[in-house]
């Protein structure tokens, strides 16, 4: 990981709010136990605001890596139904990058 790159992993309930952070890594190190629901709020929001990004009704899995270059990749899953079986997966690579406050 280069400087000033940022993993992300959390989900979105059925409204698109964060539902539970899974893992936030910067730089190499995992900050995630310094990291809280409203530190990703701004970000969702942002994210939510992106043509080819979806929130499901049920639940979204979200995946991102924000780059050093001001670009980033986003892999989502889209779940169809209240259970964890059936979703679609998607991915948004190389777009214009988010900020996410505090990071």
């Amino acid at each position: 990981m280069k400087k000033n790159e940022i993993y992300v992993t959390f989900s979105l309930d059925y409204s698109g709010e964060v539902e539970y952070i899974d893992q936030v890594v910067k730089n190499g190190v995992d900050i995630t136990d310094d990291v809280d629901d409203l530190d990703l709020t701004e970000f969702v929001e942002n994210l939510k605001e992106l043509d080819d990004f979806y929130v499901s009704d049920h639940r979204t899995e979200v995946d991102v890596w924000l780059f050093d270059d001001n670009t980033m990749n986003v892999h989502f899953r889209y779940f169809n139904e209240p259970e964890d079986g059936e979703f679609d997966e998607h991915e948004l690579n190389g777009i214009p990058r988010i900020e996410v406050i505090g990071l």
